[in-house]
């Protein structure tokens, strides 16, 4: 599932993949990736616990229940939720990722922190000489019969 947070008015909004979310309680959680000064990365440094705001959705987006064996996930920090949603409703399915991030040990403490066990933090390079390396990391979840997602940039 996605939703969409409507940041300062209704005009402006940033999609998110919420890793929890309770019907019941009108709660949900999201894992936010806040990068620059746009009205996503602003919203994400200062809501917090509690606070309220305009959400459209949750829609569909890319399912993966329907999905059996191992799955491959390729991405960046805009990523991370989808992975942990999977892993939270699915924790003994076979999961291999490879994300790129500006900061790599940040990156893999954000992995280990949300038990995606398998990932790999990749560094991302201004030459885009780390695609490469993410691109060699392919044959072998192919060969074990994993589902591709790609997402993120």
């Amino acid at each position: 599932q996605k939703v969409q947070v409507a940041m300062a008015g209704l005009l402006a909004t940033r999609t998110y993949t919420p890793t929890d979310w309770d019907a019941e309680s009108g709660t949900t959680h999201l894992l936010c990736y806040a990068h620059g000064d746009g009205p996503g990365s602003a919203w994400a440094r200062n809501i917090g616990p509690g606070d309220e705001c305009h959400i459209l959705g949750p829609r569909g987006s890319i399912d993966l229940r329907t999905t059996s064996g191992p799955i491959a996930f390729f991405g960046d920090e805009t990523s991370l939720a989808l992975a942990s949603a999977l892993v939270a409703d699915r924790p003994a399915r076979r999961l291999s990722a490879f994300y790129e991030f500006h900061d790599r040990e940040g990156g893999a403490a954000m992995l280990q922190s949300l038990n995606l066990i398998g990932a790999t933090a990749v560094a991302r390079r201004p030459d885009e000489a780390h695609v490469e390396e993410m691109q060699a990391s392919l044959p072998a979840p192919a060969a074990g019969g994993a589902h591709f997602v790609l997402t993120g940039k």
